[in-house]
């Protein structure tokens, strides 16, 4: 009996010695886990230091200081929702000649699908939040014109032509854009059209303002070196800078 509970004993003893070291052992390795991930998620900067900025690369943001520039402040991008011409000649208003259907008033339109585009707008009036008519020339053309029939386009935000875009209005109807505005292509305004701008216009390309037709520029409408600005008939100009 003496020696089976000595050998008890014995037993006993080397298991709390066993046990003791691996809750040591257990304890060290979890503090260095601890450390190593905060070391590292430093190091990986998924922690912001005190007083940087956020930033972020999804859709509808940028970081900038200054709208298109890069910086420390978070800045909320545009609203509207891309809606492309799928190429060719047809109506404003057939929704397979769009990427998202006939456009409506939260959507950026663009006109410059890489092929020779000509879209007549047919809606009577209707209102969008951007306008992108034609880019770098290209050997094709992208063309927006009315017609000939009254139509009534409102751009809550700018008017861009491009390059190789044509803004042709011919009907007794108004394009109007509700911010700084360009034109890069041609613009031709006939028939008592009237294209009004609220903001600044600036004009590398070609304006023609026919006999009888109306250009409205809230801001300044500068003509840039080369390009040629024509008003043959009324106008309604706040500022004109050479």
């Amino acid at each position: 009996m003496n020696f089976a509970r000595a050998l008890l004993q014995l037993v006993l003893c080397a298991a709390l010695f066993a046990a003791s070291g691996f809750a040591a052992t257990k304890k060290f390795d979890g503090d260095n886990r601890s450390r190593d991930w905060n070391d590292s998620s430093l190091q990986n900067g998924d922690l912001p230091s005190a007083g940087s900025s956020a930033s972020s690369g999804s859709f509808g943001f940028q970081s900038s200081g200054v709208p298109g520039s890069s910086g420390s402040s978070l800045v909320l991008g545009s609203p509207g929702t891309p809606d492309n011409w799928n190429g060719g000649t047809g109506n404003w208003s057939v929704p397979g000649n769009w990427s998202a259907g006939s456009p409506g008033a939260s959507s950026d339109v663009t006109i410059y699908s890489g092929v020779n585009d000509t879209v007549t707008l047919d809606v009577g009036s209707t209102t969008i939040d951007s306008l992108t008519l034609g880019g770098a020339s290209n050997g094709f053309i992208s063309e927006l014109n009315d017609g000939g029939t009254p139509e009534n386009l409102t751009i809550t935000n700018a008017l861009s032509v491009g390059q190789n875009g044509i803004l042709r209005l011919d009907g007794n109807g108004t394009v109007s854009a509700g911010a700084d505005s360009s034109n890069a292509g041609q613009i031709l305004l006939l028939n008592n059209a009237t294209l009004s701008i609220s903001g600044n216009l600036e004009n590398a390309g070609t304006i023609s303002v026919f006999q009888g037709n109306v250009i409205k520029v809230s801001g300044t409408l500068t003509n840039d070196s080369g390009a040629s600005f024509s008003l043959e008939g009324s106008g309604e100009i706040a500022n004109l800078a050479a």
